[in-house]
């Protein structure tokens, strides 16, 4: 038998091994095993830069376990070889992932569960793009025109010419740009419809709701429904309810107030002049209305005299309706009080002769002076 010697490297060292003849074996007895044995040792034992499985199985059974700990918040103090996950703030529904290092007693982090998906179809996305594919048709290429019908109606609907729309500007003043707007309306007028300006804005803010044009208000109106009608107006003052004052009331007022029944006067006319001027604050003449004056100086003219009080105009003094036209008529003494009524013509002199001092002083107390 013919052996070749053939080489086999393992790790950094070659040793010369037998390779049986192809199709002839080579049957070990006691007689030739030294030689290989030989040979198989020398290779076996050199195996420096390989472990054992015993050392492998060492190494194994040495290494620490790691685990995964779900908490809430990390602990003050971490342990090695466990992975701390910390659920993340709402709405977020992953992990935050932390270790403890020992030598920096601290913790650092090292990621999170969350896998940004992203960039990936799901099954259903593929599907749907699978359905939209263009099966290959033989014969037909991708430069024919074989678009679908309705592509082809599509394309027939668009415009020559046509571009994608731009949004209208209402600032734009170029005529020439896509966003120009034209025949932009103004602001209305009185013979124009248009915008509202901001003065106008301003105006109808401050109309009232439901309001209408103002319509002056008609005491005399008795329709109900229009809208000069006067609701709840007041009617004639009684004795038990205030309202308006009647015709009548107020001819009694005038003779109560603007036309006093009995007013008292005084008068500084010289004895000798025979108009006499009296002074009487606030009175008014009317038929009817009385009048007290008290003459600084006596009467000593002989003729007919008259009486003007308070500027309302010179009257004829008369004697129960006869005129003075003599002194001895017509006399008072200085400091006399005099009593007078206007009849509307003439003034009257109640007390033509002199009035006693019992009589003066009672006439004073119920004029109040």
């Amino acid at each position: 038998m013919s052996d070749e010697l053939k080489t086999l490297t393992i790790g950094s060292t070659t040793k010369a091994v037998l390779q049986f003849v192809a199709g002839a074996g080579i049957t070990i007895t006691a007689d030739n095993v030294d030689p290989y044995k030989k040979i198989i040792a020398a290779v076996v034992s050199d195996l420096t830069d390989y472990y054992t499985k015993t050392e492998v199985d060492d190494l194994i059974g040495a290494i620490e376990t790691g685990e995964f700990r779900v908490v809430s918040a990390l602990p003050a103090t971490g342990e090695s070889n466990v992975i701390y996950l910390v659920p993340q703030a709402a709405p977020a529904t992953g992990y935050n992932e932390y270790i403890w290092i020992e030598a920096d007693s601290a913790y650092e982090p090292i990621g999170s569960t969350n896998i940004d998906l992203s960039g990936y179809y799901t099954s259903q996305d593929v599907d749907n793009l699978l359905a939209d594919k263009v099966d290959k048709v033989t014969g037909k290429g991708l430069s024919a025109n074989d678009y679908t019908t309705a592509d082809k109606n599509k394309l027939d609907g668009i415009a020559a010419g046509a571009e994608v729309n731009v949004q209208s500007d209402w600032n734009q003043s170029n005529t020439a740009a896509d966003d120009f707007i034209k025949n932009k309306p103004g602001n209305a007028t009185t013979s124009a419809a248009g915008l509202m300006s901001a003065a106008d804005k301003t105006k109808l803010d401050g109309i009232a709701a439901r309001a209408e044009e103002n319509v002056q208000s008609d005491w005399n109106q008795t329709n109900t429904a229009a809208d000069d009608f006067i609701k709840n107006k007041p009617g004639n003052a009684t004795t038990t309810t205030a309202g308006l004052m009647s015709a009548a009331d107020k001819t009694k007022v005038d003779l109560l107030t603007g036309a006093r029944l009995m007013w008292y006067g005084t008068s500084s006319t010289a004895a000798g002049t025979a108009a006499k001027v009296v002074t009487c604050p606030d009175f008014a003449l009317s038929a009817g209305v009385a009048i007290a004056v008290k003459f600084t100086y006596a009467q000593t003219y002989n003729g007919q005299i008259t009486m003007n009080v308070n500027s309302t105009g010179a009257k004829q003094v008369r004697d129960y309706g006869q005129f003075y036209d003599g002194y001895s008529k017509c006399a008072w003494d200085a400091n006399q009080t005099m009593l007078f009524v206007y009849d509307g013509t003439y003034w009257n002199l109640l007390n033509g002769a002199i009035i006693t001092g019992s009589e003066l002083d009672a006439l004073e107390t119920a004029l109040g002076i």
